[in-house]
């Protein structure tokens, strides 16, 4: 094999490599990228969860004197 030929084909096995890797690092980009927005909807779901569990707790102004009214918080 001449020289020009064998640099043809180290420059040509190089691009692959190049090429392999790409893919293999958008393959795990997107692989993490799935996997956070699995977690984000699951801490989503559990923050929804507690928001609602102290709305639930927080007494409602509707059934308090009025004198004590003005301490509740609207939400």
């Amino acid at each position: 094999m001449k020289k020009k030929e064998t640099c043809q084909v180290k420059q040509e096995t190089a691009a692959g490599n190049r090429e392999k890797l790409s893919i293999h690092e958008n393959e795990s980009i997107r692989s993490n990228i799935e996997q956070l927005t699995i977690e984000l909807s699951e801490q989503k779901k559990e923050f929804n969860h507690f928001i609602l569990d102290e709305k639930q707790k927080r007494p409602s102004a509707h059934y308090l004197p009025s004198s004590q009214k003005a301490i509740v918080k609207k939400t």
